[in-house]
C-alpha cells in the first residue's frame, strides 16, 4: 500500500513543537481567537503571499466563506442532518438557501 500522507514522519520530526504549542494554547485559556490563532493566520498569509489569513474550524466553513466572498449563497446540510431526514427545515447560514437539520 502507498500511503497518501505520511503524518507519522512529520509527527516524529515536530512532536515537541506541536506539544509545546498545544500547551501554550491550553495555558492561555483561549482556544479560539487567541495569540496562537493570530500567529497561525499571520503565518498562513505570509506563506501564500497575501495580506491577511483567516483560520476556520473546517473545510465546510472555508468553502462557505469563499462562496460568500464570491457572492454565492451555498446550500449546506451536514451528513447527520441528511440522515435524520427532512422532517424540518431551517436556514443554515444567513443569506443562504435553506438546509436540512
Amino acid at each position: 500500500m502507498i500511503p497518501l500522507f505520511d503524518y507519522q514522519r512529520q509527527w516524529r520530526e515536530r512532536q515537541s513543537e506541536i506539544l509545546d504549542t498545544i500547551q501554550r494554547v491550553l495555558d492561555s485559556g483561549q482556544l479560539i481567537l487567541g495569540a496562537e490563532g493570530r500567529a497561525f493566520e499571520s503565518a498562513l498569509a505570509k506563506l501564500v503571499g497575501v495580506e491577511h489569513g483567516i483560520g476556520v474550524n473546517s473545510v465546510t466553513d472555508a468553502l462557505v466563506l469563499a462562496l460568500r466572498v464570491l457572492g454565492s449563497a451555498p446550500v449546506m446540510a451536514s451528513s447527520p442532518c441528511l440522515i435524520r431526514g427532512a422532517n424540518r427545515w431551517r436556514p443554515m447560514h444567513r443569506g443562504s438557501a435553506s438546509g436540512l437539520c
